[in-house]
């Protein structure tokens, strides 16, 4: 927050004082004071800046600061009748800012939890309000997990079972970021017996790059296992016939 104070007024002293700044936080309090209209002649390019993102700097070490199209804020297809996200990380990058502003400019229904909510907080909002669209990363659905087993594994069992069937409304496991390790994936498959969809994606691109399936077998794996089973039923075949020799009087 203070650092949009800052630009507010590195703006207001270098005579841009039209530019408005805004603290973007779900614990602000609601912007007053200003008089905003929609000009419904006014035409923009699609392709025109829409939004001025900082990379986290993880792979460079120097963040920079990526201008992106309108058209990245909003999804290729218009969201579906009941469809609804839930908005739960910081909205400072892309990721997050996109779970919060896409949906509205999509049409879709959006649901918040306040800054820094509690795990189980995620939990709550899947078992009571019926959310299609989410995007996990590994670090919250290993905080899930831990949630599921020390608290809501002792609940009775239909009441565990309503927040299963509220995470199952999602209809596949998103996560972005990075590959789950085998434990974590095997635990959230076997629980909701959903596919899981491992995504990729980078502030420079606008958004998701590709999405791999993540339970789904390769070509490559498919090739490999059925030639397994050929040399295997090989051996068999040739097992039996060596058997059959044997009692065989030359």
């Amino acid at each position: 927050m203070e650092r949009a104070d800052e630009i507010g007024h590195f703006l207001q002293k270098h005579g841009a004082p039209h530019f408005v700044t805004l603290g973007v936080s779900s614990d602000m309090s609601p912007a007053n004071g200003f008089d905003v209209t929609i000009d419904k002649c006014l035409g923009l390019d699609a392709s025109g800046p829409g939004v001025v993102m900082f990379t986290s700097g993880t792979s460079t070490g120097i963040p920079k600061a990526a201008v992106l199209p309108r058209q990245c804020l909003v999804q290729n297809r218009p969201p579906k009748l009941g469809e609804a996200t839930l908005s739960y990380r910081p909205p400072y990058w892309r990721g997050g800012f996109a779970s919060l502003i896409g949906p509205l400019l999509s049409g879709m229904k959006l649901y918040s939890v306040v800054q820094n909510a509690p795990t189980e907080a995620i939990w709550d909002a899947l078992r009571h309000h019926h959310i299609t669209n989410l995007v996990f990363n590994p670090t919250l659905l290993r905080q899930m997990k831990e949630v599921y087993t020390a608290k809501l594994n002792t609940l009775a069992d239909a009441e565990r079972e309503a927040y299963v069937n509220g995470f199952r409304n999602l209809g596949r496991i998103r996560c972005s970021g990075a590959f789950l390790a085998p434990p974590l994936l095997e635990f959230w498959t076997g629980l909701t017996g959903l596919p899981l969809k491992n995504a990729y994606g980078s502030t420079e691109c606008g958004g998701g790059v590709t999405e791999v399936n993540v339970n789904r077998q390769s070509k490559a794996k498919v090739r490999a296992a059925t030639a397994r089973r050929c040399r295997r039923d090989e051996a068999l075949d040739l097992t039996k016939y060596v058997n059959s020799t044997r009692s065989v009087n030359w």
